[in-house]
């Protein structure tokens, strides 16, 4: 089984993006949360499947949402770890 892990840098961008709906709706956070369960969901069973955007990591969009998931997986240890989740206009260099 794969592990999932969050950079506390990662967990404050996510709790940013929920907050940042609520502010708009409760209901639009729920789905917003939904989707980055079902994304963390795919990555945990095809960790390999989205783009590389280094040699080391890996970005999944989540989906109805103008947002990220940036992370890594180590094959030897089946560890993902999501690095960031940036908005899709943020600079990468601030993730």
């Amino acid at each position: 089984m794969v592990e999932i892990r969050f950079l506390v840098k990662a967990d404050f961008d996510l709790e940013a993006a929920i907050a940042w709906f609520e502010d708009r709706s409760h209901r639009a956070a729920r789905r917003f949360e939904v989707e980055v369960a079902a994304a963390l969901d795919r990555i945990a069973r095809f960790p390999e499947l989205y783009a590389r955007i280094d040699e080391r990591h890996r970005i999944c969009p989540i989906r109805k949402s103008q947002f990220l998931l940036v992370y890594r997986f180590q094959p030897t240890t089946k560890t993902i770890t999501v690095v960031a989740v940036p908005h899709a206009h943020q600079e990468p260099r601030d993730w």
